[in-house]
């Protein structure tokens, strides 16, 4: 599973393929619903882009890092080729009706696009609908990461909801917490 399609131009999407490149993974291809946004991590990784999902290149694997609520649509247009998507809150059975081979590549992290990650201590959580293909996906994700979970999506929601309801809760004590010291003329 070397050659490898971005779907997707945003923070996930531009930092697994970053990540992915520096491991020695050739990303062939950068799709965007924006031709601009293609180009630019196209041109990050070296690679050819497009917004046309008829015109996407075969590969070994599709990784679909766009929206939740933009997956089901587009996966009419896309081909039966190996698949996983990176939702925390989307389970695996959308690509059941039109995939042989899917599952989710699921790293438990809220990314920026230009900020570097260091992927070694970012959890990514595994699900596949076989385990040939459950066994490829821990492999890359080896490779990115020292925390590899084989996890359901149940659970998986579980977590992403817990992850989200942590970070957000804790954004808005900092944000109290910066108002009260302003009231009080104090350096946050």
């Amino acid at each position: 599973m070397k050659k490898i399609v971005l779907i997707g131009s945003g923070n996930v999407a531009t930092n697994i393929g970053v990540a992915l490149k520096k491991k020695g993974y050739k990303i062939m291809q950068v799709w965007s619903y924006s031709l601009k946004n293609a180009k630019i991590l196209a041109n990050k990784l070296d690679c050819n882009f497009t917004s046309s999902l008829s015109k996407l290149m075969h590969a070994d694997l599709y990784i679909i890092s766009i929206k939740d609520d933009n997956i089901i649509q587009l996966l009419e247009n896309i081909p039966d080729i190996p698949i996983v998507h990176t939702s925390g809150g989307i389970g695996m059975d959308v690509f059941k009706k039109k995939f042989n081979t899917y599952g989710v590549f699921y790293p438990l992290q809220k990314f920026k696009k230009n900020m570097e990650i260091k992927f070694k201590n970012i959890p990514i959580l595994i699900e596949a609908n076989n385990n040939s293909f459950k066994d490829e996906l821990i492999n890359i994700a080896n490779q990115l990461s020292k925390q590899v979970l084989s996890i359901n999506s149940k659970e998986r929601e579980q977590l992403h909801i817990a992850a989200v309801f942590a970070s957000n809760f804790s954004n808005h004590m900092f944000s109290i917490a910066y108002d009260i010291l302003k009231k009080s003329n104090l350096d946050f």
